[in-house]
């Protein structure tokens, strides 16, 4: 009788252990979370327009582009913009994200916010993107797809002092647009 009392008391403690334990373990840190700085961007465009405007970019007249993350599902960005011609300047926001498979969301806390980067002349900021492989403790890149008016190849590479650019040279194509971000902290 004693040994059974002594089992059950045993098994008793070892649960209680085991169960206390789980209790005291933290929360897994999801490798999204933290502060990200864009390092590069890298342009896919049509065929048309690849020697001119495809390939590597570090900036777009940008002096900065960070996302800080944080496992509330809050985040700040900052985007160090340039301002010519009412053309993108700098943005500051903050809100809700959410990832739903390979879908980045950034849903900005201010609606005014929001109207001001979803205008086309502020295309490298963004607020949904695709999760390009995996996010990792080190890089975590995004892309989207944004409608720009862009000079075809064959156009620029015919252009001289006296050949002037028209209007109807622009063309508005798809782009893809990867963000090449790494983590700061």
């Amino acid at each position: 009788m004693k040994v059974k009392l002594l089992f059950v008391l045993l098994a008793g403690s070892v649960f209680s252990l085991l169960s206390s334990c789980k209790k005291d373990d933290p929360k897994p840190v999801l490798p999204i979370v933290g502060t990200w700085y864009r390092d590069q961007y890298d342009l896919t465009v049509p065929s048309a327009f690849v020697k001119n405007w495809g390939g590597t970019y570090y900036n777009f007249g940008e002096s900065g582009y960070t996302i800080a993350i944080e496992s509330d599902n809050t985040y700040k960005r900052s985007f160090t913009g340039y301002s010519v011609s009412g053309v993108v300047g700098d943005v500051s926001d903050a809100g809700k994200w959410t990832q739903e498979n390979s879908t980045l969301t950034l849903k900005p806390s201010d609606p005014d916010k929001e109207d001001l980067i979803l205008k086309s002349s502020y295309w490298p900021i963004g607020l949904e993107f695709d999760v390009e492989g995996d996010i990792t403790d080190t890089k975590m890149n995004l892309s989207r797809t944004v409608k720009l008016s862009l000079i075809p190849d064959v156009i620029l590479d015919t252009l001289t002092d006296s050949n002037y650019l028209k209007d109807s040279d622009f063309q508005s194509v798809d782009v893809k647009v990867l963000y090449k971000f790494k983590k700061l902290k």
